[in-house]
């Protein structure tokens, strides 16, 4: 009897449509609970959506965690450098990404680890 493990749901190719069917219904769930582009719920549905690993995540929360601990806010509104020079750096499939996408990533990482960007965004 083979053994079925979560993670092989992942990385092996006779699992994938299985892989897009939880994705699919996470998807569901989150908009019925209101989570979209424009009102993100979930840093991690927002990578989810975009298919963006967990380790680049992680990646660009460092970032966005370093460039928040230099007291210079203000670079929050400068949408197209968060996209070139934190994203792209980590994830260069991110040159697709409109500002309203990068807005909503950083929308996500406020609510869910730094409040106080909220009010720079």
């Amino acid at each position: 009897m083979k053994k079925y493990e979560f993670g092989n749901l992942f990385y092996d190719e006779s699992y994938q449509d299985d892989a897009m069917l939880m994705r699919y219904a996470l998807n569901e769930l989150a908009e019925h609970l209101g989570h979209s582009v424009e009102n993100p719920i979930s840093l991690y549905m927002l990578c989810l959506t975009f298919m963006i690993p967990m380790k680049v995540c992680d990646a660009i929360f460092i970032d966005i965690a370093k460039l928040y601990n230099t007291g210079d806010k203000g670079r929050f509104k400068d949408l197209d450098f968060i996209k070139k020079e934190i994203f792209m750096k980590h994830f260069p499939d991110a040159k697709q990404f409109t500002p309203i996408i990068v807005e909503a990533f950083l929308k996500a990482f406020a609510k869910s680890r730094f409040p106080d960007l909220i009010a720079y965004i």
